[in-house]
């Protein structure tokens, strides 16, 4: 889909959403080595079935 400037944020909304909806975490697309600075965080790397109560998004748009 390539970047979508302003709907970025509006798009990763309606994703969460669904996800929310249907209780499935997708994971991040082509994500195959974590790299070892990034060893700390909980990357999503299989799809998961859970409840989701809530999320946060953080959108900080395309600077130019």
């Amino acid at each position: 889909m390539g970047h979508t400037l302003g709907a970025s944020g509006a798009l990763e909304l309606i994703a969460s959403l669904l996800m929310m909806r249907s209780g499935k975490i997708y994971p991040t697309k082509n994500l195959e080595c974590v790299a070892d600075d990034c060893q700390g965080i909980w990357h999503v790397q299989k799809m998961l079935e859970r409840s989701i109560d809530y999320i946060i998004k953080n959108a900080f748009a395309l600077a130019v």
